[in-house]
């Protein structure tokens, strides 16, 4: 079987369906969302489906550019935590496409690390544009590398970056855009 480490099967209309097109070509994968509401739509949405898991995430992109309501965005993703063993997409973004400013970003960031770090036992997908070696301080700082398994998604640090990731654990998903 091929698995698709990082997809959005909720961003299309009938995500069952997908699904159950793909399982018949033999491919299953981690479904990860970009808000908390996403994600449990996205479950409910997914239930049957055999060789899909879906990831609650908040995507740097939709972290809220005010701090209270980003806050609240955290402790939404929070609570659902005890509910998935699959955590994504999350991670750090300063290009235009992010709203919240990073040190918004970075503390929501540290929430959910610090969160799967103590409870152990996660998969989290992980998105770093042009904050890679931010988000890899806030990886070691939670310890979560050593009691979850990261993986970068769409990886764009440096050559220093990537073996600095390597050595704490990270894996990569590969896409041929990447390459």
């Amino acid at each position: 079987m091929r698995y698709d480490m990082h997809c959005h099967l909720d961003f299309y209309p009938q995500p069952a369906v997908l699904a159950d097109c793909l399982a018949a070509l033999d491919i299953g994968g981690l479904s990860v969302t970009v808000l908390p509401d996403d994600y449990v739509r996205a479950k409910a949405a997914l239930k049957g489906a055999r060789t899909f898991q879906v990831g609650a995430g908040l995507h740097p992109w939709w972290i809220a550019a005010d701090e209270v309501a980003a806050r609240t965005q955290a402790a939404d993703l929070l609570e659902l935590l005890s509910d998935t063993r699959f955590v994504g997409e999350i991670g750090l973004d300063t290009s235009a496409h992010a709203a919240a400013p990073l040190e918004v970003q970075r503390a929501v960031f540290r929430q959910i690390v610090g969160a799967c770090a103590r409870l152990g036992g996660k998969v989290l997908s992980l998105h770093g544009v042009r904050a890679v070696p931010t988000l890899l301080d806030e990886l070691e700082a939670s310890g979560v590398t050593r009691t979850c398994t990261c993986i970068f998604h769409w990886f764009s640090g440096s050559s220093a970056d990537l073996v600095r990731a390597r050595d704490l654990g990270c894996m990569f998903s590969v896409g041929s855009r990447m390459l």
